[in-house]
């Protein structure tokens, strides 16, 4: 040391390499390098608009305890950080580690379309904040913006928030706050398309032209129409499933909910157009979605709005409309409960006007 003057000596950082989360800084005493170092250890913590992390002093070398001590009570900090609302679980550790297994376990159908919707609408938005750091006001920030460009997906999401931030506080994973509680759904808008019987001449020509183009896309959407079956249970049917002129399956998209098979009744047309294909395949119909046919059919009958989806609604109308209980026609569509068939039952005008006539006649006599 110069006489007058200290030595100054900069501080040395380290982190664990078994915990991450722990950090010795070391520096000598007073900054004099001349006198005696000691280490100081931190425990970090990652704060939402913080570059870096908060350290949180956990002990010093002067204590005379080990590094194992030193790592066990950064554990310790985190771990009670997270019992008082400070959980560590990011959103997509939450997704991955929590919500996806516990949909797994349920057997829900539908997981591919909802690691979808998370990956597309929420993963980039909030996939790398603290649950506790996800606040009710960015997330009706980030609803609004996407209701305006599909309010369907925003509802999607929604629900999916909600089910997921239930499941990690019942989980006890350090959350004590709920930010979803803010979000209300957009109002579905139930969509009511049928055919009308110009349509269905149309349809029925544009059914006729297309059949060359490809045999099993043609089967798949005549089998559509003519049963009100989902596309994905066809999609899915094998010749297994096809058991004395009826497709029963055994997997579908309330099997963890009934514990029974779904039968798709089938007529003569359709049992002769599947028995007509060739059984070279495991699955009758050998694709999936008969997308470019159906583009054809659509443009040839002039039904551009049309869905394939809205064969369950024609079909579902239809037998309502020629007189069948709507018990019955649930048993046909594989609805499990009559709400929930509702949305696909429509009464069309022809029916509407004879029914408003005979309580006419009724009411009158």
């Amino acid at each position: 040391m110069i006489k007058g003057f200290l030595i100054m000596n900069k501080q040395t950082r380290k982190t664990d390499h078994k915990n991450s989360n722990l950090v010795m800084i070391t520096r000598h005493k007073n900054d004099n390098q001349a006198l005696p170092t000691y280490t100081t250890y931190y425990a970090k913590e990652f704060v939402r608009g913080r570059k870096n992390p908060r350290l949180h002093k956990i002990g010093i070398s002067t204590e005379q305890m080990s590094l194992t001590v030193m790592r066990q009570r950064t554990v310790k900090y985190l771990t009670d950080l997270g019992k008082y609302g400070r959980s560590e679980y990011t959103l997509d550790k939450a997704f991955n580690e929590i919500y996806l297994p516990d949909l797994k376990h349920r057997k829900v159908k539908t997981i591919p379309e909802i690691v979808r919707n998370y990956n597309v609408d929420l993963k980039d938005r909030f996939g790398s904040y603290k649950l506790e750091e996800i606040k009710s006001v960015d997330l009706l920030k980030w609803f609004n913006e996407t209701s305006t460009r599909s309010k369907g997906a925003a509802n999607n999401c929604s629900t999916l928030l909600k089910a997921l931030f239930k499941l990690c506080i019942k989980a006890d994973i350090g959350l004590s706050v709920d930010p979803t509680s803010v979000l209300t759904k957009n109002p579905d808008i139930k969509r009511v398309r049928t055919l009308n019987k110009l349509e269905v001449i149309r349809l029925k020509e544009a059914l006729n032209e297309a059949k060359n183009k490809s045999l099993y896309a043609w089967s798949f959407i005549m089998v559509l129409y003519l049963t009100g079956a989902r596309k994905g249970e066809l999609a899915k049917a094998t010749w297994e499933d096809y058991i004395n002129g009826q497709l029963v399956l055994r997997e579908h998209k309330t099997d963890n909910k009934t514990n029974l098979n779904r039968v798709i009744y089938l007529n003569e047309l359709a049992i002769s157009i599947i028995n007509n294909l060739p059984k070279d395949n495991k699955t009758i119909f050998k694709i999936k979605d008969p997308k470019k046919v159906w583009d054809f059919i659509r443009h040839k009958a002039d039904i551009p709005d049309f869905r394939m989806h809205d064969f369950r609604h024609n079909f579902a109308s239809l037998g309502i409309n020629n007189g069948i209980e709507m018990i019955r026609v649930a048993k046909l569509t594989g609805h499990k409960s009559i709400i929930s068939m509702q949305r696909y039952q429509h009464v069309n005008e022809a029916t509407a006007l004879e029914d408003n006539k005979l309580l006419g006649n009724i009411l009158t006599d």
